[in-house]
């Protein structure tokens, strides 16, 4: 009677919940690396912090692109962010996608723009920030910028 209780109820203590490893050695390493690059524990968290940022902001325009159909573009761009395309690459992601160089051009523009938007409204979400020109600065300062 015990194991039919346990087995009716095991729902309830998460029965059904996906048992997920973590390798603790790994994450130790990972952050022992960190930790002797920059002797400064702040600084590595800061860091680590701004990247997982960045990496959200990310997240969040690449789910716009899946979202407006237009993920080869997104993914065609994404080079873009760091710097301007050469323009022979314009031309050819042009040729690739069906559009013209110009299209192209004013597309990469518009995903920086949008990167930039969606890196300034998680920044003011998560640090609480509502004027822009302390968001801003905090930003500058969280980037070393």
């Amino acid at each position: 009677l015990a194991t039919e209780h346990a087995k009716a109820t095991r729902l309830k203590r998460g029965g059904v919940a996906e048992h997920v490893h973590i390798d603790w050695g790994s994450v130790e390493s990972a952050f022992a690396a960190d930790l002797a690059d920059d002797a400064q524990p702040d600084r590595v968290y800061a860091r680590a912090w701004a990247i997982t940022l960045l990496d959200e902001a990310l997240d969040l325009v690449e789910k716009h692109y899946e979202k407006t159909a237009r993920p080869a573009l997104f993914t065609a761009l994404l080079p873009a962010l760091e710097s301007p395309l050469a323009e022979r690459t314009y031309e050819d992601v042009a040729a690739r996608l069906g559009m013209t160089g110009a299209a192209v051009r004013q597309a990469a523009v518009r995903l920086r723009e949008r990167y930039r938007r969606a890196l300034l409204e998680l920044a003011a979400l998560r640090l609480g920030i509502t004027c822009e020109a302390q968001l801003h600065e905090e930003i500058r300062s969280l980037l070393g910028v």
